[in-house]
């Protein structure tokens, strides 16, 4: 009767120490993933606000600082095509969409794409 009582509070304790153990790892992931959210957030808006004074460069490497943090972050890849396509360097527009494509598998990235080449194309033809 005794090995019961003990084997009972064991398989407890043992459950208790479980989930304390789950859910402290998944809160740990949840803060880790809310402090990546707002650091792409605080990059974003670095970057947006330069793009705003038209300073292409400093935006664009506030972009890029986004996705080194987050590198499937489909409105990074989306901004900083638009920042090299600004800064006229729509080749590099162009490779960061086919990247993030290539990272995300987002078909909203590949139908932007395709209208950078279709600007390219007809830049071009004048």
């Amino acid at each position: 009767m005794l090995k019961k009582v003990v084997n009972g509070r064991t398989l407890i304790v043992i459950a208790i120490l479980i989930i304390v153990i789950l859910f402290g790892g998944v809160g740990t992931f949840v803060v880790e993933n809310a402090k990546t959210r707002r650091e792409v957030s605080k990059q974003l808006s670095l970057g947006d606000n330069f793009l705003e004074e038209l300073n292409y460069e400093q935006a664009i490497l506030a972009y890029k600082k986004a996705i080194t943090i987050d590198d499937k972050s489909v409105e990074t890849y989306k901004k900083l095509a638009v920042a090299y396509k600004a800064n006229e360097e729509i080749e590099k527009a162009m490779d960061t969409l086919r990247k993030g494509y290539n990272e995300t598998n987002e078909k909203s990235l590949k139908d932007l794409l395709a209208v950078y080449e279709e600007i390219q194309e007809h830049e071009k033809q004048l």
